[in-house]
C-alpha cells in the first residue's frame, strides 16, 4: 500500500526528514535562544547582582597585576599603556577559558534537556558560547569606559583600527566556539577532561 492510497494523504505533516533547511534553522535558533535565557538564569541567578561576579573576577585580576607590574617596574613590551595591555590579555583569556570549561560540562549538566529531540549538545554549546561572548563584550565596554574616567586613557587607544578590532573579536569568537565544541566531545569520551582542564587552565593563565 502506498502513501497515495491513504485519504487526506496530502495533509499529512512533514517529518524531520522532509523539513526544509530554513525550517530546521528556525527551530535551532529558537532552541538556542531558549537555552541562552535558561543559562543566564542558572549561571547568574534571578538577581542582577549575579552579573556583578562576571565583572568582579577580571577587575581583581587587573588590579593585582597592575600593582605587581608597578612594584616590579615592568614595562609594556609595545606601544600601549599598562591598562590596555592587561585588559586585552585578561578578557580574551577569560572568555576562551570559560567557553572551554562550560563546553566540557555542556552534555553532563543538561541531560534532562537532551531527551527532547529538538535539543542537541551542539545547541547547548553554542548557547553557552553566545552568552559568554555577550557578557565579555559588556564587560569590555565597562572596562573601556571605567579606565577612561579613572586613568584618562583615551578611547583611541582601544579603537585605533575599528575594523581590525572587530575582525580580531570575530576570530576570538570562532576560536572559542571551536574549542568549546572540541571540549564537549572530548568530555563525552574522556569524562576526566573537565577536571584536567581546570588544573591546566591555572598554569596557562600565568604562562
Amino acid at each position: 500500500m502506498t502513501l497515495d492510497s491513504y485519504p487526506d494523504s496530502g495533509t499529512l505533516p512533514l517529518g524531520p526528514a522532509k523539513a526544509g533547511l530554513w525550517t530546521n534553522l528556525k527551530v535551532m535558533a529558537r532552541v538556542i535562544y531558549a537555552l541562552v535565557l535558561r543559562e543566564s538564569r542558572t549561571r547568574y541567578g534571578r538577581s542582577d547582582l549575579g552579573y556583578f561576579w562576571g565583572l568582579f573576577d577580571p577587575m581583581m585580576q587587573l588590579v593585582v597585576l597592575g600593582l605587581v607590574f608597578g612594584l616590579l617596574n615592568r614595562k609594556v613590551p609595545f606601544n600601549a599603556s599598562l591598562p590596555v595591555f592587561l585588559v586585552t590579555g585578561i578578557l580574551p583569556y577569560f572568555f576562551w577559558r570559560g567557553c572551554v570549561s562550560r563546553g566540557a560540562s555542556a552534555a553532563a549538566s543538561n541531560i534532562p534537556l537532551l531527551t527532547y529531540p529538538q535539543v542537541k549538545v551542539m545547541d547547548v554549546v553554542i548557547a553557552r558560547v553566545l552568552l559568554d561572548a555577550a557578557t565579555n563584550v559588556v564587560i569590555a565596554l565597562i572596562f573601556v569606559v571605567g579606565i577612561h574616567y579613572v586613568t584618562a586613557e583615551p578611547f583611541s587607544s582601544w579603537m585605533h583600527d575599528p575594523l581590525q578590532m572587530i575582525l580580531s573579536y570575530v576570530t576570538l569568537f570562532y576560536l572559542a566556539l571551536c574549542s568549546a565544541v572540541f571540549s564537549a566531545n572530548l568530555a563525552r569520551v574522556f569524562p576526566l577532561w573537565t577536571q584536567i582542564f581546570n588544573y591546566l587552565s591555572r598554569p596557562l593563565w600565568f604562562a
